[in-house]
C-alpha cells in the first residue's frame, strides 16, 4: 500500500563535520533504552529507536521492543531503520552538490531540464525549477495516481526509464495548486528532480546519492529499499513485511526509500547542522542555507520543514516526518544550538506509531533541544 507522510504536518503542528561518528562524541552516549521502554509499553508498536544530539555531539541512544512481531528478537542500537520521506533532505543535498559542480542549475526551467517532455508538458509546469520541485512549489500532484504508481511494482524497465515514464505522465496532469503560490506536498516533485539529475549525469539517483552524500559522510549502513530479515521490519496489520512490496515502488526512491542505522542518520543531520557555520563536508555555507530556508514566507525549505518554533520554543529548526505506511520516523533539529532528536518505529498506518514518536519528543525535547 502506498502511503504519504509530510513534514508540513510537523511544521504546522509543531509537535513535535563529519569524520567517523566516534570523533564527535564527547563521551559514551547515554543509554536511553530505560526511558524508551515505558513509552512503548502497552502500544501496538513493535520496536522503537531514538538518538539525541546536543551541542554537536551524539548525547544519547537507545532502543526498545523487537525487530519484528514474528521473530520477537530484541532490537539493537546497531540495527537499521527505514526513514521514509526523511530521506528527501538527502536527495536535495545530492542535487545541491550537482548544482555546485555546475552539472545542474537551480533556475533552469523544467522544459529545459526534461526537453523531451516539453511538447506534452502543461504550460503551468514549463517554468518550474529544481527549487520549485524540491520545495513543493511546482504545483505537481503528490503522485500521478495510486493505481498508476502501484503499477511500477511490475515494471520490468530499468529504474531510470521508469522515472522518465513517471515524469512523462506527471507533466500532463492538472496542477494540485497554482505553481509557486502554495506549498503542496509532492513526492512527484522529487521524482522529476531525480529524473533531471539522471538525464544530466547518466547515473541513477541511487548511485548519485551514494557517491555525493552517503560515501563522503561514511554512512556505510545506508541503502535504498526495504529492510531484510535479521533487521527491524516494517509492519502491516501486525504482520512483518519483507520483499519488494515492503516498500513503495523503486521509482519513488528519491522521495524517500532509504534505511540506515541511527548513527548514520546522525552523520547526515550533524553535517546539516554544521553546514551553515562552514564546517559541513558536502556543500558551501550558501547551499546549506538555501536548503534550510523557506522561500517567500512559506514553511518548507528543500527537504526540510523550517518552523520558527517547536513545542512553543522559538529557534531555527529543521523538521520532517517520514513513512512508507509501514514505518514512522521523525527528526527535529535545532540549528542555533546544534541539537536534535531522531526517532523511528517499525510500524505505520493504523497503529500508534505517531503516538509513540510524539511521546519520545515530549519526553526529551526540553533537555535536548533547550529553551
Amino acid at each position: 500500500m502506498f502511503a504519504q507522510r509530510a513534514f508540513l504536518a510537523v511544521a504546522a503542528a509543531a509537535v513535535l563535520a563529519l569524520a567517523p561518528l566516534s570523533s564527535v562524541r564527547a563521551a559514551e552516549p547515554a543509554d536511553l533504552s530505560p526511558r524508551l521502554a515505558p513509552l512503548l509499553a502497552g502500544t501496538d508498536v513493535p520496536g522503537l529507536a531514538t538518538l539525541t544530539i546536543r551541542d554537536g555531539v551524539v548525547a544519547g541512544q537507545g532502543v526498545a521492543g523487537v525487530r519484528d512481531l514474528k521473530s520477537r528478537v530484541p532490537a539493537t542500537t546497531d540495527d537499521v531503520w527505514h526513514l521514509g520521506s526523511d530521506g528527501k533532505a538527502i536527495t536535495a543535498t545530492a542535487i545541491a552538490r550537482l548544482v555546485e559542480q555546475g552539472v545542474l542549475s537551480w533556475e533552469t526551467p523544467l522544459e529545459a531540464l526534461l526537453p523531451e517532455l516539453a511538447a506534452s508538458m502543461r504550460p503551468q509546469y514549463r517554468q518550474a525549477t529544481l527549487l520549485d520541485l524540491l520545495s513543493h512549489l511546482s504545483g505537481l500532484p503528490d503522485i500521478i495516481g495510486l493505481e498508476e504508481t502501484l503499477a511500477f511494482y511490475d515494471d520490468p524497465r530499468p529504474v531510470m526509464e521508469q522515472r522518465r515514464a513517471y515524469a512523462a505522465v506527471a507533466v500532463t496532469q492538472a496542477p494540485a495548486v497554482e505553481p509557486r503560490t502554495t506549498q503542496s506536498y509532492s513526492n512527484g516533485g522529487y521524482i522529476l528532480a531525480a529524473a533531471a539529475a539522471e538525464r544530466a549525469t547518466g547515473k541513477s539517483i541511487e548511485q548519485l546519492t551514494a557517491e555525493l552524500v552517503l560515501q563522503p559522510l561514511g554512512m556505510t549502513t545506508a541503502a535504498f529499499g526495504p529492510t531484510v530479515a535479521g533487521q527491524p521490519l516494517g509492519h502491516e496489520d501486525g504482520r512483518p513485511l519483507t520483499g519488494p512490496r515492503a516498500d513503495n515502488p523503486t521509482v519513488l526512491a528519491p522521495a524517500g526509500e532509504l534505511h540506515m542505522s541511527l548513527q548514520d542518520w546522525a552523520r547526515f543531520v550533524l553535517d546539516q547542522m554544521e553546514g551553515e557555520d562552514g564546517r559541513g563536508r558536502l556543500l558551501s555555507v550558501e547551499s546549506y542555507r538555501l536548503l534550510h530556508t523557506a522561500r517567500d514566507g512559506k514553511v518548507a525549505g528543500l527537504g526540510w520543514g523550517t518552523p520558527a518554533a517547536f513545542g512553543g520554543k522559538p529557534g531555527r529548526y529543521l523538521t520532517h516526518v517520514g513513512s512508507n505506511g509501514y514505518w514512522h520516523a521523525v527528526v527535529v533539529a535545532r540549528l542555533d544550538n546544534r541539537s536534535a532528536i531522531l526517532t523511528v518505529v517499525n510500524s505505520g498506518d493504523g497503529t500508534q506509531a505517531e503516538t509513540v514518536n510524539r511521546a519520545v519528543l515530549r519526553a526529551l525535547a526540553g533537555e535536548v533541544l533547550g529553551d
